[in-house]
This record gives structure tokens, C-alpha cells and sequence, in this order.
């Protein structure tokens, strides 16, 4: 049943992005497809919590117009997270010092492995190309875990970043050079140096890959750096 609302919401949602606004889309701008997704992820991942458990991860269902989406919800408090971090959520390594805004007493971490959907709804510049699928979280208020179309929460790593380990990734071609990029909310886009094999690292949410350009000039990506929110102490 949670799988045929979940294909009916997403549905519901691609057949009117061009004329309502979502979430907290701007009333002239229509939402993309992409926004549309992470809009309907939250709400099937929510449909997982069945007496959810404080620092367990749940696996949800994804519609199947997007066959290949894989999410999982996982719900915390917000003091012990940001005390604690969480030291393993699927690819993501989240330290200590995170800050989420607006407070929340609790919050839900929901993640996205886009898999053969990913070029779909994360599009790269000419010339690039995924080696690795596109994952990534988005956090949202989980006290009540009932609601549905809920703004993300800003999060923000102030201390150490946040490690994104791919467990695999196809092999980088001769004379290339492997980059992370970093799909922000508002659509853009940012390439990375790897810290490390297979490992990218963010101070934010969104989503993430690894990639390659196959022209033989490749802009150079901007180093990874420490955001923080303006009053932040």
C-alpha cells in the first residue's frame, strides 16, 4: 500500500511542476524535477517510521516510476547529534559539531542513492561523466513524523567536514583525473578535489558523486572549506 501512495504521490507531483510551487520554492519559480523527487523521497521515507527507534536507520520504499532510487530515514535527537555526530549512515561519516537551523528537538536524515537515475536528476556539463552514482541526505523536522512535504532543515558541519566514502566506482580512464561534485539545493553545482581513494568530503548536505571530464581542459575545483551560519558562535 505504502508503494502504490508513494508511485501516486510522484505522480501527482512531475504532472504539475509547471504551475505549483514547492516547498519553499519561490510562488514565480516551478520547482525541477529534481526538487520534485527529494520533495516525494521524504514523504515515502517517512512512511518506513513504524514506532521508529532513536538512531536507527530505516529502509524505505521509492515509487516505482524510479525504479533503481534507493532511501533510508534515519531519526535523531538534535542535541545528542550535534554532541556525537553519527560515525556511520550508509556512505556518510558525520562528525561532531553539526548545526542545524531552524532548532529542531528532532530531526530525520533522509538519504538518496539516485542509481541509474542519477544523470537523470543531476545533470553534469558536457564533457563530464559519473563514475559513481549520485547519494546524498537532506535533514528534515521529524517531530512529527507523520508530515509530509517538509522543508529541509540548513545543515551545516562546523567543525570537522563530513566524509563521503563510495564503496565502489568505476575505474578513472589513462590521464584523467577524478573529481567530487557537490549538487547544492538551489541546483548548482561545485567540483572537489578527493581527499582521499574514493573519498569526498562536505560541509553540507545535498548530494554527491565521483566524476570525470573527458575534455582534455577541466576546470579547476574549488576547495573544500568550512561554511558556517552568520551569528554562529
Amino acid at each position: 500500500m505504502e508503494f502504490i501512495q508513494c508511485s501516486m504521490i510522484l505522480l501527482a507531483v512531475i504532472s504539475l511542476l509547471s504551475g505549483h510551487q514547492l516547498k519553499a520554492q519561490p510562488a514565480n519559480i516551478s520547482p525541477t524535477p529534481a526538487r520534485a523527487l527529494d520533495s516525494v523521497l521524504q514523504d515515502c521515507a517517512y512512511r518506513a517510521f513504524d514506532q521508529p527507534h532513536t538512531g536507527v536507520p530505516y529502509v524505505g520504499i521509492a515509487p516505482s516510476n524510479v525504479s533503481g532510487v534507493k532511501i533510508a530515514v534515519l531519526r535523531l535527537r538534535n542535541g545528542n547529534f550535534r554532541n556525537r555526530g553519527f560515525k556511520r549512515y550508509k556512505e556518510f561519516e558525520i562528525p561532531n559539531g553539526v548545526i542545524v537551523q531552524p532548532y529542531v528537538r528532532r530531526l530525520a536524515l533522509v538519504y538518496h542513492n539516485l542509481g541509474n537515475r542519477s544523470s537523470i536528476y543531476c545533470s553534469l556539463p558536457p564533457g563530464y561523466s559519473y563514475l559513481t552514482f549520485v547519494i546524498g541526505f537532506l535533514a528534515y523536522n521529524a517531530e512529527n513524523i507523520s508530515a509530509s512535504n517538509l522543508p529541509e532543515l540548513d545543515l551545516v558541519a562546523s567543525k570537522s567536514a563530513i566524509s563521503i566514502r563510495f564503496s565502489t566506482a568505476k575505474a578513472v580512464p589513462n590521464g584523467r583525473t577524478a573529481r567530487c561534485v557537490w549538487f547544492n539545493l538551489d541546483g548548482s553545482l561545485e567540483f572537489r578535489y578527493l581527499v582521499g581513494s574514493n573519498l569526498c568530503s562536505t560541509y553540507r548536505q545535498g548530494h554527491f558523486s565521483i566524476v570525470v571530464n573527458s575534455c582534455r581542459v577541466a576546470p579547476s575545483p574549488v576547495p573544500s572549506r568550512r561554511l558556517s551560519f552568520e551569528g554562529e558562535e
